[in-house]
């Protein structure tokens, strides 16, 4: 039986005959007396045979595939499908389409109908043809014989129950949820009844996710949610892997391959990564022009991020019992005494967007839009502190900041009071006596 399914099959292969033949005119009395002679005309016939190929010719229930007719001396025919027999267990379309009804096993037998397009596409496809050249369409006859070509089909219905199915839906491996740009990372296949699978992954790339077919992801540009669907197509080499693990378990020693069937779900998993905007991890940094002040002096905070531009902003002000600062960094001396100023700047939208133009050209982000860019997380460095300190109003006593002064009073030494002077002078003119009683008593006693 199956060397004559064979048979008929191959059969089917293209077939195109031509036959020429002579149309021969009969000549009456009144030719024959005029002596002319009419020329034998000779036609050519072209005998085609359609070809039809399937896509699959074994098929889940439910489960669509495709009929196909092959050219004619190179042309793609153009026309309907049709089947010679109606048939319970497929139905096929005008295109071709095959969709399956019922489980079982049955054969189909395919028809085409032709345009009239198609058939002088062939024709004019023929006089090309070398040695051709002096045919014409008129001159061709054109026969199309059915070609009742037979194609097998079997429908399996994976959904009922057998002791030798064996799901080889891949489950995918892919713990990472966020992925900065530029970064890599790699989807794994779980292993099967223990076989590691080997296949390819169906390439994938959108604005956000580039999926090659070793599985590799690797992200592209800032977003929230991107989603990717990976499609694994497991190897010949690991099904026959598969299928012989089975057998080697305990209890499926008899069991042949061809009685193994596989399952696999047309269900693919959804992967959502979020890849985060791009920190630029550029930060402020800030000079104060003065930390000593009198009261009432005035100094100023300055901020300088990396690129040389003015920048656009406002510092958060700040107010104590010694010190006020302003939004424009310019702070003032209130009462004597120390403080500390720690400032914050934050950049205006126009400030940051002037930022990271520059930060896109310097680093040459081609698919990068100011949107994906953040100025990032304060820096985890202690923030920049500046102690200031402020001193009574200039009195001739006190230095301020680039001030020159004399000190007429050394450094750690006192005046003497009103009372402590009257004590000095009283205990100098008593020391003064003293020393005079004695000096005349030792002149006296010398000259006696």
């Amino acid at each position: 039986m199956k060397k004559n399914l064979m048979g008929m099959i191959l059969g089917g292969a293209l077939l195109f005959s031509i036959t020429t033949y002579a149309e021969t005119p009969v000549n009456n009395e009144t030719d024959n007396l005029l002596n002319t002679e009419k020329v034998k005309k000779e036609k050519v016939r072209i005998n085609v045979k359609e070809h039809y190929t399937i896509d699959k010719s074994k098929l889940e229930l439910g489960e669509k595939t495709q009929l196909h007719v092959s050219p004619i001396l190179g042309v793609e025919l153009e026309g309907t499908f049709s089947l010679v027999q109606k048939n319970e267990l497929v139905e096929v379309s005008e295109t071709g389409e095959v969709k399956t009804l019922k489980k079982g096993k049955t054969i189909i037998m395919p028809t085409y109908k032709m345009t009239e397009k198609t058939e002088k596409e062939i024709k004019q496809a023929y006089i090309k043809q070398p040695g051709n050249e002096t045919i014409t369409e008129e001159d061709i006859d054109f026969i199309v014989t059915e070609n009742q070509q037979i194609i097998p089909i079997e429908i399996i219905d994976s959904t009922q129950k057998s002791e030798h199915k064996i799901d080889i839906t891949p489950k995918l491996i892919f713990d990472q949820k966020q992925l900065e740009v530029g970064r890599k990372e790699t989807i794994k296949v779980a292993p099967v009844l223990g076989v590691d699978l080997k296949g390819e992954f169906k390439p994938f790339t959108d604005k956000y996710l580039y999926l090659e077919s070793s599985g590799e992801v690797t992200s592209l540009k800032p977003n929230s949610n991107a989603v990717i669907s990976p499609e694994f197509d497991i190897s010949e080499e690991s099904l026959k892997e598969i299928k012989q693990a089975y057998i080697n378990q305990t209890g499926h020693e008899n069991i042949k391959e061809d009685e193994i069937t596989f399952i696999k779900k047309d269900v693919r998993p959804l992967i959502n990564i979020e890849i985060p905007l791009i920190s630029m991890g550029i930060f402020e940094n800030y000079t104060a022009n003065k930390t000593k002040l009198t009261v009432g002096e005035t100094g100023q905070i300055t901020v300088k991020y990396k690129y040389n531009l003015k920048y656009q902003g406002k510092f958060t002000p700040i107010k104590d019992e010694f010190i006020e600062m302003n939004e424009n960094g310019e702070f003032k001396a209130l009462k004597v005494g120390k403080t500390t100023i720690i400032p914050t700047f934050k950049l205006s939208e126009e400030g940051l967007t002037d930022i990271k133009r520059e930060y896109i050209k310097e680093n040459n982000l081609k698919n990068i839009d100011l949107e994906d860019l953040t100025e990032g997380p304060r820096p985890e460095k202690a923030p920049t502190a500046f102690v200031i300190e402020i001193i009574p109003t200039n009195t001739g006593n006190e230095n301020s900041n680039n001030v020159n002064s004399k000190n007429y009073v050394p450094v750690n030494k006192k005046l003497p009071q009103t009372g402590e002077f009257n004590s000095l002078l009283v205990t100098l003119s008593g020391s003064f006596t003293i020393l005079g009683t004695t000096i005349l008593y030792l002149v006296k006693k010398r000259k006696y």
